[in-house]
């Protein structure tokens, strides 16, 4: 009978832990996503992209005005995308004005920019007679992807191990809104008191698993070993194993009652108990079951106690991480501060750089001029220069880029890391971007001959930039310093706020008010990042404008134009300051 008792008493906590964890909260999903990025790679290849540009850039230009019906001058070729794969797209621009006006040469650039160009077998890196840097630009790109794949391998584990952990906070804290409601669910999930009964009843069933585990062992092995004793003998043991149990049971079990009948109860309950697990078994089939439901039930026992404990050490964190996000709030003297250094730093406008030109010839203009006059929205690109070129190349390959500076937007990247600035100081310093041009490879063979031609070669192959780094929309700083501060100041606050991946990457918007009116931390979303630089309002007014016919396809930023308008403000300027010493006199 009370072997009975016992056993309905243990399914009964069994069957209560297992209906606790049927209506526990669902898992929540781990959205965090990562991307591995090859822009070293691409970077390496890009190298023979502009050697195949500069050979075939005319014939390029020439076939296009052909398919196209226009003048051979309406055509720019940008770029050539996907060399790499045997097979490549043509980047071009149309430069006749509303052309996206006439719908029969809209839809025909549209399936020309689709065309694909299949390469020959003499464009690979291994042809014969290959130079230096064509075989240093081919051992770099092996080299980038054999990293490449290790990265993907090392991250890929590292996610699974992340989910069968249950690490469910990552995606779901970021986008979590700071307030008062939110706060109060998470103190709730933390402080839940019936969490802490199902822990318990699940360290009772662990505990007691594992000790049922170690009885019926020892009597499997009786059993197996044809050990097993007599009746007699196995109610000695019985007795003296129901001395070792009569304090701890009769404690918790019989408080408040006669103390003789209590031991002689208990002694003889826990004696009968320990002889049923131990001698139980009368064969091997009996033991081996017992071991299997044991084992089981400590085991399931051990996996559920790892999971409550592990949601509540998640809802612990994430209401520490909400908490420290308030705390963190961005002052606001110090962001008009910013803001302010930012109009007053000046910007190089690359992409309108040929490409044997010197750096040094880039237009500058003040931010405060680009934004008054011009109009233009800055995006500020921050981190590593891993994760600048990830983003840039991204902005080029989705046609993100074209949007951008179609809506008056400027992208500046920003490096952190000491010896990406270095190293785009000395490229700034030198003052070229590393185009192959015959008369500068002509004069190094005139003044040092193979010897300098190698040197020339290697400062070109540390100072190219890829067609993604001199885009039209791209915009470099003339001097780092300030936007690195700046930069630096938004990481930290994005730390302090409790994103801990700030320094691998962050993007900062900027309207041509001069305001900072968007932070991202990681892998942008551009449809987001469009609207919060741009302006919901605009966007709605556009698309409004766009139902009724009435508005013109953007053109970014005129440069004659937004001359003309900067001396206009500076003549209105001098005519008012002119006026006022008048009247003074």
């Amino acid at each position: 009978m009370q072997r009975r008792v016992l056993a309905l008493l243990f399914c009964l906590v069994c069957s209560l832990d297992v209906a606790i964890c049927f209506v526990a909260p669902p898992r929540l999903p781990n959205a965090q996503s990562r991307q591995v990025g090859t822009h070293t790679a691409v970077a390496a290849s890009s190298v023979d992209e502009r050697r195949f540009l500069q050979r075939n850039e005319g014939r390029f230009r020439k076939q296009i005005a052909r398919r196209l019906s226009i003048p051979e001058a309406a055509v720019e070729v940008n770029g050539v995308m996907g060399l790499g794969d045997g097979q490549a797209r043509v980047e071009f621009d149309v430069l006749i004005p509303n052309w996206e006006d006439d719908d029969r040469l809209a839809k025909a650039v549209e399936e020309e920019r689709k065309r694909t160009i299949y390469l020959p077998m003499d464009q690979s890196l291994r042809r014969k007679g290959a130079n230096r840097l064509e075989i240093l630009t081919e051992k770099a790109l092996k080299k980038q992807k054999k990293e490449d794949a290790e990265l993907r391998r090392k991250w890929k584990e590292e996610e699974e191990r992340k989910e069968e952990e249950g690490d469910r906070s990552n995606a779901f804290i970021n986008s979590l809104p700071i307030s008062s409601s939110l706060r109060g669910k998470l103190a709730e999930e933390v402080i839940f008191p019936f969490r802490r009964v199902r822990q318990i009843i699940l360290l009772i069933g662990l505990v007691g698993g594992l000790s049922l585990l170690a009885l019926q062992s020892y009597g499997a092995f009786l059993v197996f070993t044809n050990q097993m004793p007599t009746e007699e003998v196995s109610g000695e043991a019985a007795s003296s194993s129901g001395e070792v149990f009569k304090a701890a049971v009769q404690g918790a079990a019989l408080t408040g009652s006669d103390t003789g009948y209590a031991n002689a109860l208990t002694e003889q309950a826990a004696g009968e108990f320990v002889k049923d697990l131990i001698y139980g078994a009368k064969d091997k089939f009996s033991a081996v079951r017992n071991v299997i439901v044991d084992l089981l039930v400590a085991g399931f026992s051990f996996r559920w106690l790892g999971e409550e404990t592990g949601a509540q050490s998640v809802a612990k964190r994430a209401l520490k991480r909400v908490i420290k996000s308030a705390e963190g709030k961005v002052d606001a003297e110090a962001q008009k501060e910013r803001e302010a250094t930012l109009r007053k730093t000046k910007l190089r406008l690359v992409g309108l750089v040929p490409q044997d030109a010197p750096l040094k010839s880039a237009k500058r203009f003040k931010v405060s001029d680009l934004q008054d006059a011009g109009k233009q929205h800055i995006l500020a690109v921050a981190g590593p220069d891993a994760f600048i070129d990830r983003v840039l190349l991204e902005l080029q390959r989705k046609g993100v880029g074209r949007v951008l500076q179609g809506r008056g937007v400027l992208v500046v990247p920003v490096p952190t890391r000491e010896k990406d600035v270095v190293r785009e100081e000395e490229r700034q310093k030198d003052g070229y971007f590393g185009g192959f041009d015959a008369k500068a490879t002509g004069r190094a063979m005139a003044q040092g001959g193979n010897d300098a031609l190698e040197m020339m070669e290697k400062r070109r192959l540390r100072e190219f930039k890829p067609s993604w780094r001199t885009s039209r929309y791209v915009a470099d700083p003339a001097r780092l310093k300030p936007w690195r501060e700046v930069m630096r100041a938004e990481m930290i606050d994005a730390e302090r706020q409790g994103n801990e991946k700030a320094p691998e990457g962050i993007i900062v918007g900027v309207r041509n008010t001069g305001t900072i009116v968007f932070r991202g931390v990681g892998d942008p979303d551009w449809a987001s990042v469009v609207e919060a630089v741009i302006g919901s309002e605009e966007l709605e007014k556009e698309a409004e404008e766009r139902e009724r016919g009435e508005v013109k396809a953007p053109k970014g930023l005129d440069i004659q134009l937004f001359l003309d308008q900067i001396e206009q403000a500076k003549k209105t300027a001098a005519e008012i300051a002119e006026d006022d010493e008048e009247r003074v006199w």
